[in-house]
């Protein structure tokens, strides 16, 4: 069994194995750059047509429902995949890991740009969330082979691409379907992985590091499944309603095959998630936040595509085009990098366990900024640049509260579960916007109430999470290097 205490320095373990063999490696700056690219172009992809849900609905004739699929199904995808290429990749063959997955998502693009319809797309976008998997062995690979200086500023970095790539592809994918259709937007994003691919063979170096590569398949399907019931039913809530004894049979479904994986990962000798490292004091407040905030960073980013996209006639509505509705995410795409960036600084100032709940509570005051005030494109650009600040700070402060007390052979480990929690929030929260805008609707005539309403539900979600963080996070020195 893992001895969790005492906790590992992250720093230490770099000193003590990599500090000596600085002097003979080659500039860290490609493999950083690569490092960037990689975890982006993925992002990017994974959230690639969330702004063309109401298109894909109307040209593949099928609901809104559905159609939003092409962006939970990533998510879904990628939250099960982040343990399993942790553990495949936790190994000497990270670098493999890391090839293999891109060629993947690289197939899943040519998919997604053929004509193949709607199962065709769906299956297509499936197998782009793969890349979503990568994150932590990029974290990891940043960890082992970056000089000790740079690697608390690159792990924040790349931590904040999760969500800044959101800010990215939203409005590029809404300008280059609206300009040249939906199949051309995928044949850039295939362009992307295929450089970033190249990218990767050059620069990615195989890891040092050995160990059990073998993966519990029992506990992935019960994970995978258990999440895709619970997804479906939040999905169907609010057309089936919530006494409707199929909804309730999805979530009790869904609640045992958790349950399931809970009690076959706690007793299996090698799970893909050490729980018992994932459930550590130190590590715990940030896991929960991980799941907390990824609902409520694509529940906020959703309602805004539908506010600034409705007719004004709706009461709240803005009436843009699908392209003005992607462009009102760039602040939040800058300032996110620059709110990564900045957590460094805040977190020698305040100290590391004070980062998290600052940025959770600036982004939750910019969502009731965003409750109060909505009446023009320039409010909500201005909302979502503070909620990129916001979401700078708690994001890249993950990655340090983490491995502050993580052994570093169980870096890999660690990091995926924080992923995958992370994910599994971005894809309930893709869903929760509209199902939590509808059943608030159904009991209101006033549709713009029932839209503040689902707003200020997302400002107790992030003020929760401000509370939650700082309540269980335990406090250390302030940070001096």
């Amino acid at each position: 069994m893992l001895e969790l205490d005492p906790p590992l320095d992250p720093a230490r373990g770099l000193t003590e194995r990599q500090d000596g063999d600085r002097g003979q490696q080659p500039s860290y700056r490609p493999l950083l750059a690569t490092l960037v690219m990689l975890t982006t172009s993925t992002s990017v992809i994974s959230s690639l047509g969330g702004s063309l849900v109401p298109m894909v609905a109307v040209e593949h004739d099928v609901s809104l429902g559905s159609a939003q699929w092409i962006l939970t199904g990533p998510m879904l995808m990628g939250a099960v995949a982040t343990p399993i290429l942790g553990r495949l990749g936790g190994t000497g063959r990270r670098r493999t890991v890391i090839l293999a997955s891109l060629v993947v998502v690289a197939g899943g693009l040519v998919l997604t740009a053929l004509p193949t319809g709607f199962l065709g797309l769906v299956v297509g976008r499936l197998l782009q969330g793969v890349g979503i998997g990568l994150l932590p062995l990029a974290l990891a690979a940043a960890r082992d082979n970056l000089p000790r200086a740079r690697v608390r500023g690159a792990l924040a970095l790349l931590s904040v691409t999760t969500t800044m790539g959101a800010g990215i592809s939203y409005p590029l994918s809404a300008w280059i379907a609206q300009t040249a259709g939906i199949p051309a937007a995928y044949c850039c994003a295939l362009a992307i992985i295929v450089l970033t691919l190249l990218l990767a063979w050059r620069t990615v170096p195989d890891a040092s590091t050995t160990g059990n590569d073998t993966v519990h398949w029992v506990g992935a399907a019960l994970l995978s499944g258990g999440t895709l019931l619970l997804l479906l039913a939040l999905t169907q809530a609010p057309v089936l309603g919530w006494r409707a004894p199929s909804l309730w049979a999805l979530v009790i479904a869904g609640a045992v095959s958790l349950v399931l994986w809970v009690w076959r990962t706690l007793r299996h000798p090698d799970p893909l998630v050490d729980l018992r490292l994932a459930r550590h004091r130190q590590v715990l407040p940030a896991n929960i936040s991980a799941l907390t905030s990824g609902i409520a960073v694509y529940m906020l980013i959703a309602l805004v595509m539908i506010q600034v996209q409705l007719p004004t006639s709706t009461g709240f509505g803005l009436g843009q085009p699908v392209t003005v509705a992607g462009l009102v995410l760039a602040p939040y795409a800058v300032l996110s990098v620059v709110g990564s960036r900045l957590s460094t600084a805040l977190g020698a100032w305040i100290g590391l366990d004070l980062v998290l709940p600052v940025g959770a509570t600036l982004y939750g005051l910019a969502t009731a900024l965003f409750a109060l005030s909505h009446e023009s494109v320039w409010v909500v650009a201005v909302v979502m640049g503070v909620a990129g600040i916001g979401s700078g700070f708690t994001f890249a402060a993950m990655p340090g509260l983490v491995l502050r007390s993580t052994p570093l052979e169980e870096t890999g480990s660690a990091m995926s579960f924080n992923v995958l929690l992370r994910f599994l929030g971005f894809a309930a929260g893709s869903t929760l916007a509209t199902s939590v805008l509808a059943l608030l609707a159904a009991s209101r005539p006033d549709y713009a109430e029932a839209f503040r309403l689902t707003v200020w539900v997302n400002v107790a979600l992030w003020l929760g999470t401000a509370v939650l963080s700082l309540v269980l996070i335990p406090s250390r020195p302030k940070e001096t290097s």
